[in-house]
């Protein structure tokens, strides 16, 4: 009978211990899991998934305005609107440039207030920077900034997260001019030209003479290949999207958005 009831303990003993252990392997794995969502790497706007032959130009404002009055030319011959991402430090120094361009129909854009590298600063810094980056261009052209660019191409989740908690959406490009690498225009001409695709958004600089040199063929080439040129807003499609891995803006089918609002009714 004793022998029986040491027997019965065991099995008790033996039968808890692998409850235990599979709530432990549990605990593990929602942990796991849980860190590895919260640092999966954000992806911000390359290009757009787009079945028509829509690109959108695009300037980063950082160094000076040598360029702005030839750049701003051809842009009113050929009656294109682009969009045109400042830094803040720009702003305060060239506010008649700004104020220009905005005035000619193009769209205002966020490029950070100091171009300071994201990767050194706190979700806290970031905000401020983009806050106070959009606060110089509302107060030169009363135009809220739908739109943020990280500084020399580096973004991380907080950037584009305090980004999306000012309502704006973190672009990139996919068609690199590299044209402050000091190409020839003819260079810079080859590679945008090779790598416009429908959606594609393009890259320039203002201060960079063979950019503007440049200009005039690359609009008129992508125009007579059947490209309508748009500003970046206007190229982001109109409804929901996902990014896939590369960076492009897939709009969502009607089949998609409707189980990801029933999955979305179901966590609510």
């Amino acid at each position: 009978m004793k022998n029986r009831k040491i027997s019965k303990n065991k099995t008790i003993i033996i039968v808890m211990s692998a409850v235990w252990l599979l709530i432990a392997a549990a605990i593990f794995y929602l942990t796991l899991t849980a860190g590895a969502a919260s640092s999966a790497r954000r992806i911000p706007v390359y290009r757009v998934v787009s079945a028509k032959k829509k690109a959108a130009i695009t300037f980063n404002c950082a160094w000076d305005d040598s360029t702005t009055d030839s750049v701003l030319q051809t842009l009113r011959e050929r009656n294109v609107k682009c969009t045109f991402f400042f830094v803040g430090d720009y702003t305060r120094k060239y506010p008649e440039d700004v104020r220009k361009i905005v005035n000619d129909g193009h769209e205002p854009a966020n490029h950070s207030d100091k171009h300071a590298s994201p990767s050194r600063q706190s979700y806290s810094e970031l905000l401020a920077d983009i806050t106070n980056c959009n606060d110089e261009i509302k107060k030169l052209t009363g135009l809220d900034c739908k739109l943020y660019r990280a500084p020399s191409g580096e973004y991380t989740n907080d950037c584009i997260e305090a980004a999306e908690s000012l309502g704006m959406t973190t672009v990139q490009w996919n068609a690199d001019s590299i044209d402050w690498k000091g190409k020839t225009p003819a260079e810079i001409a080859k590679r945008i030209h090779d790598s416009t695709v429908p959606g594609s958004i393009i890259l320039f600089h203002l201060g960079k003479e063979n950019t503007a040199k440049a200009l005039p063929q690359i609009i008129d080439s992508l125009i007579n290949d059947g490209y309508e040129l748009v500003t970046v807003s206007s190229l982001l499609p109109g409804g929901e999207y996902e990014i896939l891995h590369d960076g492009a803006a897939k709009p969502l089918s009607g089949q998609t958005q409707q189980a990801k609002n029933s999955r979305q009714t179901q966590v609510d």
